[in-house]
């Protein structure tokens, strides 16, 4: 009890802190995006720059590689870092904080006050970092960007920069404890590999725009887009490749000696590592209606009331042999009546073989939270719920004969049990006549309880 009370406090002085740090960091970013255009206000005469770098960030802002529940990374920081080289830090802190709102009110869905921290963020991430810049530069006394005394500004930029910008965004996560070791390691991995891509997108915008005439910019915009599209779909695929070993460590569970219950459940927090939800559901197939079989215990709101209207989605993934993806309920005919409080839906269909055993239900109070990524993962995980169903399906039999012969033999224990105390009972009479017996032979008088028994 003593425990989960301290629990219960250290949680509570988590979100606090959590507040209190997203508050600091609007308000710290805020304050010195309006310093930085008072002190360099060059932005004010190039309105056309501030709105190509407010479009790159929007568009680079847009696509976003996701490395679980909590973590993506994205190409932002090349507009950041080229911005800041070839046009100065007020044209590149006003763009990048307009794209940034934009792209996640508008493209991502998300509140006004998310998108004013994340764009905060970026602004609190690049201010000291571009501070490093310039004071190095200054020392060394170097006026060029693109020569070899310009490398260790450069550098120190770079590392400044990606130190700042990352322990913003994961100061958070590591605050609530939601990353675990694995995920560190994960997440590590990828980090670095994606600064790699930033750097040699940075190297070649800039080279690109300093050193090649106009004529040539729209072969290499279109090489770097073909090479960015490129990038993406291999680093998404290594991600979900990854990620999909998590799920194969389900078929231990599977196969292990647990009860349908408790391998649901161990399924469940399986895959609340590698997917968020609202609510989680199993649903089984009786006959012709369908059962809750599970309801997780993950989640934001779990054990909530389950919308009437999903039942006629369940029969249509059974009919249909295919999942139903809803992104946004709110334009979607086929949610009309799914309460507001669910913004995103999916009911994937669980098959074996032939067998349409039920759904697996998930859904979020976020729009578009099941894209192309999460519905392969649901799909894989429902595969393993499925597996487990039929196999405690094929148990059910095994465990209804043993239990009907560990009933027989209790009966025939009971049986053995009766039988030896009669025996008992009869040994004792036959020694007691026996004896009365020889007491009559020899002329004695027969035992007491002998004559009080005949």
């Amino acid at each position: 009890m003593r425990d989960k009370s301290r629990q219960s406090d250290l949680d509570t002085a988590a979100r606090l802190l959590v507040a209190e740090y997203s508050r600091w960091l609007r308000l710290s970013g805020s304050a010195f995006l309006v310093i930085a255009l008072a002190v360099e206000r060059s932005w004010a005469g190039q309105p056309l720059f501030v709105g190509v770098v407010a479009v790159m960030a929007t568009c680079f802002r847009a696509f976003q590689f996701a490395l679980g529940k909590y973590a993506y990374v994205s190409l932002a920081p090349v507009v950041a870092l080229a911005g800041s080289l070839l046009m100065g830090p007020s044209i590149t802190l006003l763009g990048v904080a307009v794209g940034t709102l934009f792209s996640d009110t508008i493209l991502h869905r998300k509140t006004y006050t998310a998108a004013w921290s994340n764009a905060a963020r970026e602004v609190v991430g690049l201010v000291p970092a571009y501070g490093i810049y310039a004071a190095v530069m200054s020392v060394s006394h170097v006026r060029s960007v693109l020569t070899l005394e310009a490398i260790p500004a450069l550098s120190a930029f770079v590392l400044a920069y990606y130190v700042f910008y990352r322990f913003l965004f994961y100061f958070t996560l590591l605050a609530r404890g939601k990353l675990t070791t694995d995920e560190q390691l994960f997440i590590l991995r990828y980090e670095v590999v994606i600064f790699g891509v930033n750097m040699v997108a940075v190297a070649m915008v800039v080279l690109t725009i300093a050193r090649l005439p106009l004529t040539t910019w729209p072969f290499m915009a279109a090489f770097s887009g073909f090479a960015a599209f490129m990038a993406k779909r291999i680093l998404e695929e290594a991600i979900q490749a990854e990620q999909l070993t998590k799920i194969h460590a389900m078929e231990s569970v599977i196969t292990s000696n647990m009860s349908l219950q408790a391998s649901l459940a161990r399924l469940e927090g399986l895959a609340h590592r590698i997917l968020d939800w609202r609510d989680y559901r199993i649903y089984e197939t009786v006959g012709d209606e369908f059962v809750l079989l599970y309801r997780g215990t993950h989640g934001v709101a779990p054990g909530r009331e389950i919308p009437a209207a999903l039942e006629d989605l369940r029969s249509r993934v059974g009919a249909d042999h295919s999942a139903v993806v809803i992104r946004d309920t709110s334009r979607d005919p086929r949610a009309i009546h799914v309460p507001a409080t669910i913004q995103s839906l999916m009911v994937e269909p669980l098959w074996f073989g032939e067998e349409f055993l039920g759904t697996l239900e998930l859904d979020h109070h976020k729009r578009r939270q099941f894209g192309r990524r999460e519905v392969a993962l649901v799909r894989a995980c429902g595969r393993r719920i499925a597996t487990a169903m039929h196999i405690a399906r094929l148990r059910e039999p095994l465990v209804d004969t043993v239990d009907s012969i560990g009933v027989q033999v209790r009966s025939l224990r009971t049986a053995a049990e009766a039988l030896k105390n009669t025996a008992a009972n009869m040994a004792e009479s036959t020694r007691d006549i026996s004896e009365a017996l020889t007491g009559e032979r020899t002329g004695q008088t027969a035992p007491e309880h002998y004559c009080r028994c005949y």
